[in-house]
């Protein structure tokens, strides 16, 4: 059976690169392991990015059980976006720790991304 799952990446990633507005950011083209030296390393199905800079990165997992890699990711990135394929949720979470939870009502935004508006549900249907 193949994995479910990326298909939610897809389209945000499509999404995100349809509605930025704002041309020095970019979208990254796949999912990549990143290694921030010899001992730390972060996966992000998204990242987007402004030059070098992580703007925001995109995880797939639960919060707040995967709070170890959301904190890993706010060395480099000020906001994270923990995408859960079981719940149907996303939520944003700051540097801060602050952020929302964010089902399939509500629409998806973001101060770091201007231009973005995506209803979460649109990730998580068939068509």
């Amino acid at each position: 059976m193949s994995d479910p799952v990326p298909r939610p990446f897809d389209r945000l990633r499509d999404l995100l690169r349809t509605q930025l507005a704002v041309e020095s950011l970019a979208v990254s083209a796949e999912a990549r392991q990143y290694w921030f030296g010899e001992n730390a390393a972060a996966y992000a199905e998204i990242d987007v990015r402004r030059g070098d800079d992580f703007v925001v990165a995109v995880v797939r997992g639960t919060w707040p059980d995967d709070d170890f890699i959301v904190g890993v990711w706010h060395h480099h990135a000020p906001e994270v976006w923990v995408v859960d394929t079981v719940d149907l949720t996303v939520t944003r979470v700051l540097r801060d720790g602050t952020g929302d939870v964010l089902g399939t009502a509500h629409t998806l935004s973001s101060p770091q991304l201007p231009g973005v508006s995506i209803p979460v549900a649109s990730l998580f249907t068939s068509s």
